[in-house]
């Protein structure tokens, strides 16, 4: 099979794979789904730690005085 094969969706699978290899193609096709759920939830997992371990700091800039008191006299 190709890719342009595979543009039917997985529910079109089952037409094209021969009846004596149905059951094989279909444990095999779970497997896959189920290891690529499973390694996207684990990079995900990871990725979160990393976020978590990183150092928080405020990118904005802490205004000036001047800037400050414009600001409160507008709001005023």
């Amino acid at each position: 099979m190709d890719a342009a094969e595979l543009l039917g969706g997985a529910t079109s699978l089952r037409a094209k794979v021969l009846p004596d290899r149905l059951h094989a193609f279909l444990e095999s096709y779970n497997d896959t789904v189920g290891r690529t759920f499973i390694l996207t939830t684990a990079v995900a997992c990871l990725s979160s730690i990393g976020c978590a371990l990183m150092e928080w700091k405020k990118l904005k800039k802490p205004k000036s005085n001047a800037e400050a008191e414009i600001t409160n006299k507008k709001s005023s």
